[in-house]
């Protein structure tokens, strides 16, 4: 069957006159036709019943291979053959993962991760299925390779390592009485064909229909359906013109369309020009020529250097200028800039398909993401039309869920783990629809965000029945150094988030006993783990949570059940810690059949998939090296040169049949090459039949835009630039700085804070989106502690240790880090350095004790004042203040940052110390009473090497321009009559609360950025 013809169509017409079936419809039904897959087999059904329009008896279609069948055997004979059981996919992945660590215990190598393990289980099992593809693999050859010098000692160790596939895995298929799937296959049509060639030859017709015959059972059945009295075999896509010299040139090329079926005819002992063509195979003028030029554009590297002459020989009598027009004629190259814009485009020809009644269309990748992309854009257009190929289990309702539950049940109370179970659309702990997605939000908000503070769910459980909230109308300080900004918390139960957490616990009790052994045995977790996805899952609507199971999704999520276990048993128990990727790594090979039909003019296929199908319109996408044709993986174990020894096939042998799917689609009527220029953000280069499509057209044309002109799609069919324009922007208005001006009585400016005032200088729109907005960040889930609690719990720390010195300094630290969430890695990493800054901050301490009459520490003071008809209160918490012997007072700030210097604070841009200075000598602090201050200081205690510096914890020095001291209670006098005038400001309506007018560092980014939309109107610059 030529490649310019539809393969099933013109096979169905054919069965259809040979067998007479319009007259005598049973003549078809006797027929047994074999197609390379199932998918082929439903399309041909499809194309007789297309043919004949009436009546139809179809004959009995089978796959010769096909990956979802479990017993590929059953295609090969007319009633069942005594054959060997094979071994299942999952035991034997297992077995031959516990034989490599078996072996590496033995040469005195350490265990192999089990994801590992069974990582390399696949590409040895990858290396016995291609001997048992092949005609003649000899594993003897192994014994006698000489271990010269010249042997790496990579391949002499594989040597030692191919035992395995040379004597344990035989003696291993021996012992449990069966066969590797491949070998059993081969083990079927050797019996078939010996059953054919006695007394119960089949006197019906046997076609093999559209196999290149790659796989020797494929080959066995062939030779014995040829000796049959109506015995056929239709090949796909074999070139008629090809000379001697040019099939010679083929048989040293793996890499070839035609090596496949060279390889075939010779095993076959038929010569290439002893195959006759399909008579109702009716080949146009442009098809032959689109099929001659893409034969010869995948012809040989070694004949190349004849192309000009071949081409111009295949075009006579015309010439090769004329082959090559005729040729291009409906095919057309379209290179996008990215895979984004390569889908686009896809999916923009395959809807345009819909606006010609009755036309139909297919995108082929060898690129599931392409599938996926170009099946999401098309839901844009209401268009359902998903990858046949499926999608992976991992990403599918109930594959996620399990693998979900299976991570998350190592340790239920990790808050990130916990929350995406919850949130899973498959879950439902009794409860369902609205009703919980309420609680688990109220649960997320209240209990969640923030630090990780439990370690089971009984202690979570016990936290949410407290509950924890921030006060109304008391929005945080934003100051991470403000401690008691932020002491405006009061209690609030959670009853029902309780009770859901509760609940959750108790499904997970009974699996705690097989889950908490260490290593797991990995059987029974599976099933553990599958029985509490599914009670998790049961709610109203599904009171046995058997909505796990449901779909078509559901029904893999069985089988990856089942293979787990069955992989477990083999391999043994698997690390407790290495479980969850473990299930993962064995996920990851799985993929779901889409759960919605098929689309009845579109569809989306993989290149197995499209094999012998075609449709009006064909996309062939993804055309880049490294992705079609995929490069030839390297050998884990045998070099080439080792492999050829053996027997093994030619790992170019996968190019070559690749090559012949590209060759079968690109000569369909009309089609579209498409490729991106850049792939993963990186350049990427055309596929070599690309290059060489561009090449020997150019040299048939005789220029290079010429060719290039003649493989561009025409105005009415350029996709490429209607993709484009859905991606334009006709206008665009360009973000402005906000400004907004709310009511005055909106403004909240009754109350003031030193905090609060560094807002409003140097970012009101913080200021604005926290009081008036009403807006607070919320906190990542589970998230390290910030600089929040760092400041908190350092505080807290020195509060106590000031009144009870019963535990060491940067002890009481770490214990307030604790329990403010830091994780177990942080406490072991910053202990030290925390413990140095408590010494530093005994030294300071003890520096100052002579001159030191009284302290007051975490006290809050308020003084009131009037500007424009209001009265503002000023309140802060000063961390320690001292009354000196000299009767003044001394303000210290202690800084878990960077502190502020002292020309920040004398400009007015950092008044929290000055306005605490203020504050002390109009009302003082606790019972030290009012007094000015003499002394500005922050100290620095925090993990910074600065903290053990000299000049920590040194009075701020005040000077003016003439460098002459500046008293600290003028400074602090200054601060608050800025304080003033700025709430004077603000008092005004007209007064905007603008972003960052005064930004000090590029660095600092303010958790209202985004809402101010800075990155679209400034470009930020620090200053002063």
């Amino acid at each position: 069957m030529p490649a310019s013809a539809s393969f099933l169509d013109g096979l169905a017409a054919g069965l259809i006159e040979i067998t007479g079936a319009r007259d005598n419809p049973e003549n078809l039904a006797e027929a047994l036709v074999f197609t390379p897959n199932r998918r082929a087999a439903r399309e041909l059904a499809a194309a007789l019943y297309n043919a004949i329009k009436e009546t139809l008896l179809v004959p009995r279609i089978q796959a010769l291979g096909d990956i979802d069948e479990g017993d590929v055997a059953a295609a090969f004979a007319s009633d069942e053959l005594a054959l060997p059981p094979a071994l299942p996919a999952a035991r034997r992945r297992g077995a031959l993962a516990r034989l490599i660590q078996h072996w590496r215990e033995v040469s005195g190598e350490p265990d192999l991760p089990p994801a590992s393990a069974l990582a390399a289980a696949d590409e040895l099992a990858s290396l016995l299925d291609q001997a048992s593809i092949g005609d003649a693999a000899d594993w003897s050859a192994l014994e006698d390779l000489s271990l010269s010098d010249s042997l790496a000692a990579h391949w002499r160790l594989s040597q030692q390592f191919l035992d395995i596939a040379v004597k344990a895995w035989p003696d291993y298929l021996r012992e449990q009485s069966s066969v590797d799937e491949l070998q059993r296959e081969r083990i079927a049509a050797e019996a078939t064909a010996e059953r054919w060639s006695g007394p119960k030859a089949p006197r019906h017709p046997v076609i093999i229909a559209g196999s290149t015959g790659a796989t020797a059972a494929t080959r066995i059945l062939m030779k014995a359906a040829l000796a049959l009295p109506r015995g056929m075999v239709v090949l796909p896509g074999l070139d008629p013109d090809l000379d001697a010299a040019g099939w010679q040139a083929i048989a040293e090329a793996p890499s070839h369309p035609q090596y496949a079926l060279f390889q075939t005819l010779r095993y076959l002992e038929i010569s290439p020009q002893d195959v006759r063509t399909w008579p109702q195979a009716i080949e146009k003028d442009n098809a032959q020529a689109r099929r001659r030029l893409v034969n010869e554009a995948l012809a040989p590297a070694s004949a190349t250097k004849g192309w000009n002459a071949r081409l111009q020989r295949l075009a006579q009598p015309g010439d090769a200028a004329d082959l090559v027009t005729h040729g291009l004629a409906g095919l057309h190259l379209i290179e996008a800039d990215d895979e984004a814009e390569e889908a686009l485009t896809a999916a923009v020809l395959l809807r345009e398909v819909l606006e010609t009644p009755g036309k139909t269309a297919a995108l082929v990748t060898p690129e599931a993401a392409i599938g996926r992309r170009v099946s999401a854009l098309l839901k844009r257009w209401g268009v359902e039309a998903g990858a046949s190929a499926g999608e992976p289990f991992s990403r599918t309702r109930s594959g996620s869920f399990l693998l979900l539950v299976m991570r998350w049940v190592l340790d239920p109370a990790d808050p990130v783990m916990l929350l995406a179970v919850l949130k899973h659309e498959l879950c439902a702990v009794g409860r369902e629809g609205r009703d919980l997605l309420d609680r688990v939000s109220r649960l997320e908000r209240n209990a969640l965000r923030g630090p990780r503070l439990d370690s089971t769910l009984a202690q979570l459980a016990d936290r949410i029945t407290k509950g924890r909230r921030r006060k109304e109308n008391h929005p945080p300080s934003g100051n991470p150094d403000q401690a008691g900004e932020d002491a405006g918390w009061i209690a609030r139960p959670d009853p029902e988030g309780a009770r859901l957490i509760a609940d959750l616990d108790r499904l997970v009790a009974p699996s705690a006993a097989a889950l908490s052994a260490d290593p797991l045995d990995g059987a029974n977790a599976a099933m553990v783990c599958a029985e509490l996805a599914q009670s998790i899952a049961a709610g109203p609507k599904s009171a046995g949570g058997d909505r796990v199971w449901a779909g078509k999704s559901g029904a893999m999520a069985k089988q990856f059940v089942e293979q787990l276990h069955e992989l477990c048993r083999e391999m043994g128990p698997v690390a407790r810690s290495l479980w969850p990727d473990f299930a993962e790594s064995v996920a990851a090979s799985m993929a779901a059949a889409p759960e919605t039909p098929e689309h009845p003019r579109l569809a989306i296929w993989g290149p197995l998939e499209a094999r012998l199908q075609r449709r009006d319109r064909m996309i062939l996408a993804g055309l880049n090296e490294g992705a079609w044709p995929k490069a030839t993986p390297a050998d884990a174990f045998l070099n080439r040169s080792l492999r050829k020894r053996i027997g093994l096939p030619d790992p170019d042998e996968r190019i070559g049949l690749s090559a012949h799917d590209f060759a079968q689609m690109a000569n369909a009527p009309e089609v579209f090459l498409l490729r991106a220029r850049r792939v993963d953000d990186k350049p990427s280069v055309a596929s070599r039949w690309l290059w060489r499509l561009r090449t020997l057209a150019a040299g048939g044309l005789g220029d290079r835009s010429k060719a290039e002109a003649a493989l561009k799609p025409g105005h009415d069919l350029d996709a490429l630039s209607w993709a484009r324009m859905l991606r334009r922007v006709e206008a665009r208005v360009d973000a402005k700085p906000p400004a907004p001006r709310p009511a005055v009585n909106q403004r909240d400016l009754s109350r003031m804070s030193p905090s609060r005032a560094v807002d409003l200088i140097r970012d009101p729109y913080a200021d604005f989106g926290k009081r008036i907005l009403k807006l607070e960040r919320l906190r990542a889930v589970g998230e390290e502690i910030d600089a929040r609690e760092r400041g908190t719990a350092v505080h807290k720390a020195v509060e106590i240790y000031a009144t009870d010195r019963s535990r060491p300094l940067d002890q009481l630290i770490i214990d307030q880090l604790k329990a403010s969430g830091a994780s177990p890695e942080l406490i072991q990493l910053e202990s030290p350095l925390w413990l140095r800054a408590a010494n530093a901050w005994l030294r300071w301490a003890d520096a100052r004790a002579a001159k030191v009459a009284g302290i007051a520490l975490e006290e809050t003071s308020t003084i009131t004042f009037t500007v424009s008809g209001i009265e503002v209160a000023l309140s802060a918490t000063a961390d320690r203040v001292e009354l000196l012997k000299d009767g003044t007072l001394a303000i210290i700030d202690f800084k878990t940052g960077q502190p502020k210097s002292a020309k920040q604070v004398l400009l007015g841009l950092e008044p929290q110390l000055a306005l605490e200075a203020a504050i002390g000598e109009r009302v003082g602090f606790g019972s030290l009473g009012a007094r000015p201050a003499s002394e500005l200081i922050y100290f620095q205690m925090s993990t910074s090497a600065a903290t053990d510096g000299e000049k920590n914890g040194l009075p701020l020095d005040f000077k003016d321009a003439d460098k002459n001291p500046i008293p600290t209670t003028e400074v602090a006098g200054q601060a608050l009559e800025g304080l003033v005038r700025l709430v004077g400001k603000f008092a005004s309506a007209d007064q905007p609360y603008l972003s960052k007018p005064r930004v000090f560092s590029v660095k600092i980014f303010s958790d209202y950025d985004r809402l101010a939309r800075r990155g679209e109107w400034t470009v930020e610059e620090g200053e002063e």
